[in-house]
């Protein structure tokens, strides 16, 4: 079986939902600003979609997967760590894929 790297696998969660909030943004016509903070994107896409507040948290979860998780001195995470931020940035990953189709952006 080959070595599992949780830390790697959050940091790639965490990048995959930051990819996909700001292609939501990007198709609300807004440019999405230079930044790691998922709770912050959520909140700017907030004022054109109410309902991605309920993303509030699985992005605050990620989050600090930007740059903590890259760092041997950075708190170990573990394998659970990485299921968890694997379904958060798959939560928010089909979130962002049902409002673009529903935009036409299919």
């Amino acid at each position: 079986m080959p070595e599992i790297f949780p830390g790697i696998i959050c940091f790639h969660a965490q990048q995959a939902a930051e990819k996909a909030l700001k292609a939501y943004l990007v198709g609300l016509g807004v440019i999405p600003p230079k930044t790691h903070q998922l709770e912050d994107l959520v909140a700017l896409a907030a004022g054109y979609d109410a309902e991605i507040v309920t993303l509030s948290d699985p992005a605050a979860s990620l989050t600090p997967y930007a740059v903590e998780a890259r760092y041997p001195e950075a708190e170990q995470v573990t394998e659970e760590d990485a299921r968890h931020a694997i379904e958060d940035a798959e939560e928010i990953h089909r979130y962002v894929l049902l409002r673009l189709g529903q935009a036409g952006w299919s």
